[in-house]
């Protein structure tokens, strides 16, 4: 899969979370979800793109907390809004943010996003332009602009060192929990040693 340079910044914002043994969704308890929507969140926020905040839709057939509590403890009525599981809010594209997302995307590489607006226009038949047998190639730049293509590229130096900064932590976090944990049970622990 061909991906622009904003594109490569959307999946790394995503996959610098998920390195073998070290991810920080497995030992924070978040959902895959709530990891991908805070990175997109993210990559939003580091080139101002203009979106909203939105809660994640439960699909049906998906038991709210309440019912479960239900299945375990009938007796039991638990008010389903103290009851909510942590869930993160979606990031959406407002149509500025649209509008400004297609921006970065085709100044980047005008060439790829002339064919992807083609296959879009083909397969939405949009009533404004019926009419046109295919997008003209002189409607986009011919070639990558170069200060969109810094700003790209400045953008993703400073994701990078703040995400190797963020797993950084996260890691030393990790072994001052499992140091703690090891100290506890030296504490609890009725041998002694004696050096």
């Amino acid at each position: 899969m061909d991906v622009t340079p904003f594109g490569d910044m959307l999946f790394a914002a995503v996959s610098i979370l998920h390195v073998p043994h070290a991810s920080p969704r497995k030992h924070t308890g978040q959902s895959k979800e709530n990891v991908a929507d805070k990175a997109l969140k993210n990559v939003y926020n580091l080139f101002s793109i203009e979106h909203i905040l939105q809660d994640r839709f439960n699909p049906p057939g998906l038991m709210q907390p309440s019912q479960l509590f239900s299945l375990f403890a009938p007796g039991i009525n638990v008010d389903a809004s103290s009851a909510r599981i942590a869930a993160s809010k979606m990031p959406l594209l407002t149509l500025k943010g649209f509008i400004d997302f297609t921006a970065v995307e085709v100044l980047s590489d005008p060439s790829k996003q002339w064919g992807n607006l083609q296959r879009a226009l083909k397969k939405y038949r949009l009533s404004q332009f019926e009419g046109w047998l295919d997008l003209p190639r002189h409607v986009l730049p011919e070639y990558p602009d170069a200060r969109m293509l810094q700003r790209v590229r400045k953008v993703s130096e400073f994701a990078k060192a703040r995400d190797e900064q963020f797993l950084a932590a996260t890691m030393a976090e990790m072994q001052l929990r499992k140091q703690g944990r090891q100290n506890a049970l030296d504490l609890l622990d009725d041998r002694r040693y004696y050096y």
